[in-house]
């Protein structure tokens, strides 16, 4: 647990703005604790003439939100706040949380734009430098990986409907919180895949759940209507976007780490998330956060 940014107050938000008003250009806020190598570095990717500025990370999106309702208007350079979408666009409360220097992502979280297979493979060469591979022979270790990333989305796809039901009508139940080493506990080590026991006991779990004090959602054909509408849309600012940007990243993630470890006999799922990502930010392709590139300068012009 970090010390630096243990949690910021209206003044300590205020202080910090003023304390590099002198050099900055900005300030980013994002939800990652600890971080902000990684945030600094995918910023720059995104724009690469942009210098000077600061990432300060947070630790989640209920400190980011407490601190813009904190600091609007009274910082002397301008800051930016970044979250991940999570589910607020089918919720309704992406509406809720509008504020001009507040960015979301447009998927559920960082996590999505980084689970690409070409970028983590190159992580995976890196580490096993000292063996000679070659991506050439690299890639030929997974040539079965859009298979097994198209049968990985279809589950989380499938566990994500139920999520999604839990958060639209207030069941508690775990949802999207719920860990990776919990999901592929028991998974084939070679096809990591959520197993069919695992699933079948989360199933399990929910309709547990809403025996308490949703029952009616258990009634013939109203779990199935509403599994069905899980992925419509309350606010949609960016119209309705694809089914897969709504799955959980560090679950995607998760997956196919454990499948590229296999396939590579490497240990990217040793790595800490913070060296990983900010390794990945490296070998993404950015393309899809063309849109983050814009966000940010229309609140900071001065990055470009």
């Amino acid at each position: 647990m970090r010390s630096d940014f243990p949690e910021y107050s209206e003044e300590g938000k205020r202080g910090l703005a003023i304390l590099h008003q002198y050099w900055a250009n900005a300030v980013f806020y994002c939800e990652d604790e600890s971080h902000e190598v990684f945030y600094e570095r995918l910023i720059r990717r995104i724009i690469p003439n942009a210098k000077n500025f600061l990432v300060v990370c947070l630790g989640g999106k209920g400190p980011i939100l407490k601190a813009i309702k904190s600091t609007e208007d009274a910082s002397p350079i301008p800051e930016v706040f970044i979250v991940d979408k999570d589910y607020d666009d089918l919720t309704g409360d992406l509406g809720r949380n509008a504020y001009d220097n507040l960015i979301y992502l447009r998927r559920h979280s960082i996590e999505n734009y980084l689970t690409q297979i070409n970028a983590l493979l190159e992580i995976a060469v890196e580490q096993k430098a000292t063996s000679g591979i070659s991506m050439y022979s690299a890639h030929q270790k997974i040539a079965d990986s859009h298979k097994f990333y198209s049968h990985l989305m279809e589950r989380l796809i499938y566990l994500c409907r139920y999520f999604l039901v839990a958060r639209k009508n207030g069941v508690k139940v775990r949802t999207s919180k719920i860990s990776c080493s919990e999901i592929y506990e028991n998974s084939d080590s070679s096809w990591p895949l959520p197993p069919d026991e695992w699933l079948e006991e989360y199933i399990a779990e929910f309709s547990d759940k809403c025996m308490l004090d949703h029952e009616w959602l258990l009634q013939d054909g109203v779990i199935q209507v509403q599994l069905a509408d899980a992925f419509k849309a309350t606010d949609t600012p960016w119209g309705n976007l694809p089914i897969d940007h709504h799955v959980v990243g560090k679950h995607l993630m998760g997956g196919l780490v454990r499948y590229i470890d296999n396939c590579l006999e490497t240990e990217l799922l040793k790595m800490k998330d913070a060296e990983l990502y900010t390794r990945l930010a490296v070998h993404i392709d950015t393309t899809d956060l063309g849109y983050l590139r814009s966000d940010i300068l229309r609140v900071v012009p001065a990055l470009a």
